[in-house]
């Protein structure tokens, strides 16, 4: 879905005003980046609509070492979703990868 991207190693689209819409598309597209290493969606907007298909697709990214969700709005549902993914695909990544998820609940 992008062709000539197919080598990307890093996506930072921080504080884009990403709506759960765009991360669905943007989440299919990067499926098939598989030399992906850092994913950064800070302060864009996930929820469950868009987190649960994230996390879904988190396995398609067998390179990735940095991941930074912070401000995303991602529920307590999304926020289990990826941590399972990443405790099931990513175990033997402890020490080189870097996880950023700043999730509080009100």
């Amino acid at each position: 879905m992008l062709p000539g991207y197919s080598s990307l190693r890093e996506i930072r689209l921080l504080q884009n005003g990403i709506r759960p819409e765009g991360v669905l598309v943007l989440t299919d597209a990067l499926k098939t980046l598989v030399d992906l290493e850092w994913i950064d969606f800070e302060d864009n907007t996930l929820t469950a609509k868009a987190g649960l298909p994230f996390a879904e697709a988190l396995p398609s990214w067998t390179k990735l070492k940095k991941l930074n969700l912070g401000d995303c709005l991602l529920g307590n549902k999304t926020v289990v979703a990826i941590a399972e993914k990443l405790k099931d695909n990513f175990a033997d990544l402890v020490g080189a990868f870097s996880f950023f998820l700043f999730y509080f609940v009100c």
